[in-house]
């Protein structure tokens, strides 16, 4: 199979958060579609797949991750979810945070042409890839400070992704003006 290149901006959780959340996907993935530790995250925006390494696409978004001007918030996952194919962490309530940074990432995406088509955000930690009959249950929260934007470059078909920049969320703006 050949490989595909996508790339796309993303909270990771910190280890501990992450450990918790491996309890929870090992509840469920007993017949195998975990996602492991290293790859738990949640996605803000998303490139389409690319059968080579797009530099220009790749230049623009390491661009958008210096730009971007965004305070650290807490993040909470306090429900589990099941669909068609997927189990997965999400929010009851999206931190304003969380949208504000978003908007940030999607809007500069979408200037330069490089958003993939149809993507939705819906603020969620995949921890299962399988079928799943659906259902909505709350769990006891996992919360974290996201403190840090990644950009991750991810090889479709070789399940890895590599980090290709970090970024401390801060007020940007703030500090050119000496504040």
């Amino acid at each position: 199979m050949d490989v595909l290149h996508r790339y796309f901006f993303a909270l990771q959780p910190p280890e501990h958060v992450a450990r918790r959340a491996a309890i929870l996907r090992n509840a469920f993935a007993e017949a195998g579609g975990g996602v492991r530790d290293d790859r738990l995250h949640v996605t803000l925006g998303i490139t389409d797949d690319h059968a080579e390494r797009p530099a220009r696409v790749v230049d623009r978004l390491l661009g958008i991750g210096e730009s971007i001007d965004a305070e650290p918030f807490l993040l909470s996952l306090d429900r589990l979810s099941g669909n068609g194919g997927t189990i997965a962490l999400r929010p009851s309530r999206t931190p304003p945070g969380l949208t504000a940074l978003q908007r940030q990432i999607d809007a500069q995406m979408r200037y330069w042409n490089i958003r993939r088509p149809g993507w939705t955000f819906n603020p969620h930690m995949t921890l299962v890839y399988r079928p799943h009959q659906e259902f909505l249950r709350p769990i006891e929260p996992l919360v974290w400070e996201a403190a840090e934007l990644v950009l991750i470059h991810s090889l479709i078909g070789r399940t890895q992704h590599i980090v290709l920049g970090r970024w401390p969320l801060q007020r940007r703006q703030m500090e050119l003006l000496g504040v």
